[in-house]
């Protein structure tokens, strides 16, 4: 058994060297074919498994064991001969190592291409972007240019309350949107003791036109508006429902009214900002009960005035009064008993009231301001009122008479300039 054995492996050598000098050496024409016909009989007959295969693929197998089975002396042979050029053959054995160097590069950018792709999505700009909404207070509603007055004493204007009074007129001066007058005003009647201030509260919510920021760089600031501080608790512990208790800072105030304006001059305690706000003045209250009737006068001159009745002179009433421009209310006072009335003018009353028409009450006085006004009780809707004027150099207009039918139950009533006549040649 040993000996068929070794029969067998030295016939595999010699058949194997005899296939390589045949494959390396340049044989006369015809003579390979006639070697190969006569070996393919014996390779087929000592392979253990023949293959499925045509015989020229099994021709191609062999060489996979040319390092670990041919001998020295053949090798050096190999090395020996010229290099021929490279067989046919071999080319399919080169390509299969090609194919995966080949693909490895393939995977490589695809692989790149997906780590691209999902980078951006791993940065997610989008949600760093989402804490914007924190500026929504549109809050400084730019739109309106409004500023949320929320650190309260964090740049004091003073330190103390007497600095500030000091330091007022040229603060009040500070002021650039405040009108003139007003700052003016203001300045007197602050002085630099702060005489005459009232304790207010500013509240949440309430805007202040201007107000003083002290610190290195003292300046005004523009459109404050009094921050919502919470209270969350009381002094004794005590929580509070969230948004029902705020804070109010404490103020030393002044007012002042000017064309139809309430102007507030504020000193808080809690920083020595001075500050101002204005509000629109509440109109005029109406004491109903009384009757006003204005028109103007040549200063210099004098008003002649009668009420004419046709039962008898009006009840007295605190409302019977009157005043020259914004002075005081004063009782009506000049009655005049040499006033007399032509018999023209009394037959056009008449014409109006009927015969009984008589005159109670009768007065001149004389005119100091442009603007006078005489006051009266409702009784005056079912009366008649004249008035006549003259001027400094004694010249005399004709009457404007206010009938019953005239009032309208008005209680203000304003007699233009243009109904006044004088020339007495004129006069109805």
């Amino acid at each position: 058994m040993k000996r068929f054995i070794l029969w067998t492996v030295s016939a595999l050598v010699i058949i194997g060297g005899l296939a390589t000098l045949y494959v390396a050496m340049d044989f006369p024409p015809g003579t390979k074919q006639w070697a190969l016909g006569k070996l393919q009989p014996l390779q087929a007959w000592f392979k253990p498994k023949p293959a499925s295969k045509p015989a020229p693929k099994v021709a191609v197998v062999p060489p996979a064991p040319k390092p670990a089975v041919v001998p020295p002396p053949p090798a050096e042979k190999v090395a020996a001969a010229p290099p021929p050029p490279p067989p046919a053959a071999p080319k399919p054995e080169v390509k299969p190592p090609a194919k995966p160097v080949t693909k490895a590069p393939e995977k490589a950018p695809k692989r790149a291409t997906k780590a691209a792709e999902k980078r951006p999505v791993v940065k997610k700009p989008a949600a760093k972007k989402a804490p914007s909404p924190k500026p929504a207070p549109s809050i400084r509603p730019a739109a309106t240019e409004e500023h949320a007055w929320q650190r309260w004493n964090i740049a004091p204007y003073a330190t103390s309350f007497e600095e500030a009074c000091r330091k007022a007129s040229a603060a009040i001066d500070g002021f650039d949107k405040m009108p003139a007058p007003v700052r003016e005003h203001f300045k007197k009647a602050v002085g630099e003791g702060c005489e005459g201030g009232k304790e207010a509260w500013l509240t949440p919510n309430m805007r202040l036109e201007q107000m003083w920021s002290g610190g290195r760089n003292p300046h005004v600031m523009n459109n404050e508006v009094v921050g919502n501080l919470p209270v969350l608790r009381s002094p004794d512990g005590r929580p509070y429902r969230p948004g029902t208790v705020a804070q109010t800072a404490r103020t030393a105030q002044w007012s002042y009214e000017f064309e139809g304006k309430i102007y507030y001059l504020e000193l808080p305690f809690v920083c020595f900002n001075w500050a101002w706000r204005v509000e629109a003045a509440p109109p005029a209250k109406v004491i109903e009960k009384c009757v006003e009737y204005s028109f103007s006068a040549p200063v210099g001159g004098q008003v002649i005035w009668s009420i004419v009745t046709t039962t008898g002179p009006l009840p007295p009433d605190a409302c019977n009064a009157q005043k020259q421009g914004d002075g005081a209310w004063v009782a009506w006072n000049g009655e005049c008993v040499v006033c007399v009335t032509p018999a023209g003018t009394w037959a056009y009353i008449r014409s109006e009231m009927g015969a009984e028409a008589k005159m109670p009450h009768k007065f001149v006085y004389g005119v100091t301001h442009t603007r006078q006004t005489l006051r009266f009780s409702t009784a005056i809707w079912n009366a008649m009122v004249q008035v006549c004027l003259v001027d400094p150099a004694g010249k005399q207009s004709c009457g404007v008479y206010m009938f019953p039918k005239h009032w309208k139950q008005r209680y203000r009533v304003e007699i233009s300039d243009a109904l006044w006549v004088w020339d007495l040649n004129n006069c109805r």
